[in-house]
């Protein structure tokens, strides 16, 4: 149950902006075009006029910045991270070196989700919280068959609240509304642009190779192997998957996962579903998600593509890149306007730039 359940927050591409035209919600975590305003997920004060003059005051001994009149402490910064890694599975590095980029990262994203809010405020967005309950009552209903006591008994085993989700929802609908409106103005791509990158990356433009496939979720490995070696000795895979699997998505269709390419699916998972025949059971292989017994049912080959068949992807695409150029200016521009005052600890190598996680540009769509 874990797998579908972790990904809930990854379903609400939470404090992403997902701009027209694209997936509802990202299959399982962020792409290239919805990762522009991730930083909203480290939203943890409440926005109070980024406008007020600014202070002399030195900054609290606990403070990770002041912006504005707010001052975030370092106790609000570690808490949200802490929901973060029980939502999202965000886990702060060990290493020295990669924790003080971390916190400083993490203080900077949480720095433009604040402007992003306060731009938002004074363009008289406002989201009403009824819609971010509806919108969490469509995924609910979408990814657990509605069912609200798996629901509520993951927010109790991860240590969130129902308000938790619906305040990230609502970030995520605020900063759709926004970055609407920025870029209201940017020109769609038009086809001779769509050709023109056609013909340059004319060698890149293959369907992958794809492969239909089931899945059994299971808590451990001992169980898992319990599973392929029933498969193994004639068991049908569709029958103990819809007896055993702890995946309630894929449950009564007899694990059935659906078609993938290897890119769309966890690395441990892809790796040994790639690397098994057609007809074959693969695994017990670890997930983020649990251990899990794959079966591949069907494989089709990678082939070349036609105009006609990415013209919409690559109009789609090229506008939004387009789009996205106009946003990051948008952004680098508030940033540098908020002025905001890190404690030294916190302060980015550049505190007018955008965070990584922004500019990255990702593509961690990923199952079972």
């Amino acid at each position: 149950m874990r797998e579908r359940l972790t990904q809930i927050g990854r379903r609400l591409d939470v404090g992403k902006v997902v701009p027209e035209g694209r997936t509802r919600w990202a299959s399982l975590g962020l792409s290239g075009a919805v990762a522009i305003a991730s930083v909203a997920l480290l939203a943890t004060a409440s926005w109070s006029d980024i406008d007020t003059p600014w202070t002399d005051d030195p900054l609290p001994a606990d403070a990770v910045m002041r912006i504005g009149d707010d001052v975030i402490e370092v106790d609000d910064l570690e808490k949200r991270i802490e929901s973060l890694e029980a939502l999202y599975g965000v886990v702060p590095p060990t290493e020295e070196e990669a924790l003080d980029e971390f916190r400083r990262d993490a203080a900077q994203s949480l720095a433009v989700s604040l402007v992003i809010e306060g731009e938002a405020e004074e363009r008289g967005i406002v989201v009403p919280r009824k819609r971010a309950e509806s919108e969490l009552a469509k995924v609910v209903s979408e990814q657990l068959g509605g069912d609200r006591q798996a629901f509520a008994a993951y927010l109790d085993r991860a240590g969130l609240t129902e308000d938790v989700i619906v305040d990230e929802i609502t970030r995520t609908l605020l900063n759709q509304r926004l970055f609407e409106d920025v870029v209201a103005d940017v020109d769609p791509a038009t086809e001779a642009d769509a050709r023109a990158e056609f013909e340059e990356r004319r060698d890149e433009m293959r369907a992958p190779e794809r492969r239909l496939l089931s899945n059994i979720v299971v808590e451990t490995e001992e169980a898992a192997q319990d599973i392929a070696d029933e498969v193994a000795d004639g068991r049908s895979f569709t029958a103990l998957a819809r007896s055993v699997s702890l995946d309630p998505a894929t449950r009564e269709s007899g694990g059935d996962l659906g078609l993938h390419s290897l890119d769309e699916l966890d690395p441990a998972y892809g790796e040994a579903a790639f690397a098994a025949d057609d007809g074959a059971v693969f695994g017990p292989v670890e997930s983020q998600f649990g251990w899990n017994v794959g079966l591949v049912r069907k494989i089709i080959p990678g082939e070349p593509l036609a105009f006609a068949e990415v013209k919409q992807t690559l109009l789609e695409s090229l506008t939004t890149e387009a789009q996205l150029e106009v946003w990051r200016s948008f952004l680098r521009e508030a940033l540098a306007d908020a002025d905001v005052e890190y404690a030294d600890a916190y302060r980015p190598d550049d505190p007018e730039s955008l965070p990584s996680d922004i500019l990255r540009d990702e593509s961690e769509e990923t199952s079972p």
